[in-house]
């Protein structure tokens, strides 16, 4: 019985010692591994194998991966090699290699080797496959203006800690701008510098890293952030108008605009600052940009350039708008008087009719600004309705008792006494006439009757005495027997009268280009900074002037430019040339006009638009054309003078009076 559990006993250890030789055959060891690896990194590793028995078998090594998330497992060859070793026998195998796309592929993520010997298997410990760089950035400044430069710098390293030599890339998407650098040694610095109209606000930087293998493939990269702010620069300030020119009695619509770098319109308060054609500063206000505002005009409003000037902060803006002439009268009737008020902002010049029940009377009207005049209404005894008609418009002044030998409209004072005492001032003019007549007749023969005139010596100041002859314009004299005329307007604007009045060169030179027009018969007034020259019909004997108007023009347009070439004081100034018609008067010596519309006003309104140039209307273009050579101003209906295509009668003449002039001196 003892004899065969001793039996057994043997036997289940020779059992147990032929199990462990067939599973437990060899050890097998994978040596140390790093803990992070990247692409085109060099993986070296050693394999130890130690068969307890002999053995003749594949060592097999293979690289075990799980993806980033943990969805997918790889498994890679990456040794197979018999070894024959006998039991207890130890070998150590070295098995370099490079982790990149040929062996690899795309794997990524955590990973470890597993090694397999005669059915014995070794693992190393896990370890990370990755294409990440640690990427980490700054810039120098975190606000800047249009047109600065920021500096970004920072730096780029593998995990593993390792510096990265490869390539940096900066990018802003806002504006679809991308900035490229290189990476040595783990540094890398780009300077990015922002547009002149960059739109205002905060930006973000994405800062890309990365490396490249032999085949220019990216094999590892990493991400950064970094933000600035673009500041807000005013860059111009816009003053818009509903219409270019403006009606006095009507508002005048305008907007200011505040603008950034990048057109963007800003939001704020303004001042907005207006002033008459005088430069008188007549509204100051403030305003929020963009909003529509008006200025509310009187009727009296002065005519002529006003302009709307604004400021924010260091910038500055204005334009120019035309206040429009208005010609426009109030009537009233107050028992047999016509009352006229001037509620324009021009002299009234226009005539009116009045009726007197079935009969009409045309009265012309001279009424200066802000002036009213009256008128005496005469007819026989009776009630009268009284109507006025302007030509633009009928009144119905009511119902009227008058008196008087006639139907008739007379201005108070010396005019409606004469024609109130008619018929006694005729007789008394015949009696004076007669008394002169008789008075020469029955006179003593003169004590030198039936000698030898004598001869009068000429004594040089006619010229003088022709340049002091009186002009009376726009005067508030009635014209009694003036003409309508077709005439032309030369405005002479001095620009800055201040100084050149304080220049004796200056002012001689313009008081000697007056007297060229001079010469020629103008007649010639001052108004304010305007030199106006006259030429009519009646005073220069020929029905056309618009060519001589335009020659003397172009002439003195000559002489100010050759002074102002070889003077530092210049002469600011500019000419216009009109025509139209007036009413013209010459008598004893003096000129009188009325002008009919706006043919001086059109003349000074060109002249201030001119810069050392002659401008010319449609009007006088009409009549020069073929004989003047000009151009078209662009957006204005007006033309500047190039030359005097042929040398005519009146340039001969201006020639004749230059040589006269240099023979004086």
């Amino acid at each position: 019985m003892k004899r065969g559990i001793e039996l057994r006993f043997l036997l289940l250890i020779s059992l147990s010692l032929f199990l462990l030789i067939n599973f437990a055959s060899a050890e097998v060891y994978v040596g140390q591994i790093d803990s992070f690896y990247h692409f085109s990194d060099d993986l070296n590793m050693t394999i130890t194998i130690s068969p307890v028995v002999k053995s003749n078998d594949f060592l097999d090594v293979k690289l075990l991966c799980l993806t980033e998330n943990n969805s997918t497992s790889t498994s890679i060859d990456l040794y197979r090699s018999p070894y024959s070793l006998e039991a207890g026998q130890e070998r150590v195998i070295f098995i370099p290699f490079r982790l990149d796309r040929s062996l690899i592929g795309e794997v990524s993520g955590r990973c470890s080797i597993s090694a397999s010997y005669a059915n014995e298997e070794g693992n190393s410990k896990s370890f990370e496959i990755s294409k990440k760089l640690d990427v980490k950035a700054e810039g120098d400044r975190v606000s800047l203006n249009p047109g600065e430069i920021i500096k970004i710098s920072g730096s780029a390293l593998r995990l593993n800690g390792k510096s990265v030599d490869g390539f940096v890339e900066a990018n802003i998407k806002e504006i679809n701008l991308s900035i490229f650098g290189t990476v040595n040694q783990g540094k890398f610095e780009l300077n990015f510098s922002s547009p002149m109209n960059m739109k205002s606000g905060l930006y973000e930087v994405s800062i890309r890293a990365y490396e490249k293998d032999e085949l220019g493939d990216v094999i590892n990269e990493g991400y950064s952030k970094i933000g600035f702010g673009i500041n807000q620069i005013v860059k111009k300030l816009e003053i818009n108008f509903n219409e270019n020119s403006a009606t006095p009695g009507k508002d005048f619509v305008y907007k200011v605009f505040i603008y950034d770098q990048s057109e963007e319109m800003i939001k704020d308060s303004i001042t907005v600052n207006l002033f008459d054609p005088n430069e008188k500063k007549i509204i100051e206000k403030l305003i929020e940009s963009g909003e529509e505002r008006s200025f509310s005009f009187n009727l009296n409003s002065t005519p002529g350039y006003w302009t709307i000037r604004t400021q924010y902060r260091n910038i500055e803006a204005d334009k120019i708008f035309q206040m429009q002439e208005l010609q426009l009268a109030s009537f009233e009737l107050k028992n047999n008087t016509l009352f006229v008020k001037n509620m324009g902002n021009v002299p009234y010049t226009r005539s009116v009719e009045v009726l007197i029940g079935e009969e009409s009377r045309v009265v012309p009207l001279d009424i200066p600004v802000g002036g009213s005049d009256r008128y005496k209404l005469s007819a026989p005894e009776g009630e009268y309705n009284i109507e006025v008609k302007t030509g633009e418009s009928e009144q119905d002044l009511g119902s009227a008792l008058l008196t008087g030998n006639a139907i008739r409209v007379s201005d108070f004072g010396i005019g409606s006494a004469i024609q109130d005492n008619y018929s006694i001032i005729i007789w008394i003019l015949v009696l004076i006439v007669l008394g002169f007549v008789l008075y020469h007749f029955f006179r003593k023969t003169p004590k030198d009757f039936g000698k030898s005139p004598k001869l009068v010596k000429f004594d040089g100041k006619s010229t003088q005495n022709l340049v002091n002859s009186t002009v009376m314009a726009g005067s508030s004299h009635s014209i009694n027997e003036g003409r309508r005329q077709k005439s032309e307007v030369i405005s002479l604007k001095i620009k800055n009268l201040d100084q050149v009045e304080s220049n004796e060169r200056a002012k001689s030179l313009i008081d000697e280009t007056l007297m060229q027009a001079k010469s020629q018969r103008a007649k010639i007034y001052s108004s304010g900074n305007y030199k106006i020259i006259i030429f009519a019909p009646l005073i220069t004997g020929q029905e056309d002037n618009a060519l001589l108007a335009v020659s003397i023009a172009n002439n003195i347009k000559e002489k100010l430019n050759s002074y102002n070439s070889k003077s530092e004081n210049k002469i600011k100034y500019g000419i216009g040339v009109n025509s139209g018609e007036m009413i013209v008067e010459k008598k004893e010596g003096t000129f009188k006009f009325t002008s009919i519309g706006s043919i001086v006003s059109l003349a000074k309104n060109i002249s201030e638009s001119s810069d050392s140039e002659v401008f010319i209307s449609k009007n006088v273009y009409g009549k020069v054309v073929g004989k003047v050579k000009t151009e078209k101003h662009p957006g204005r209906d007006f033309w500047i003078v190039k030359r005097v295509a042929s040398r005519s009668q009146h340039e001969q003449f201006i020639d004749k009076f230059k040589e006269r002039q240099k023979v004086k001196k």
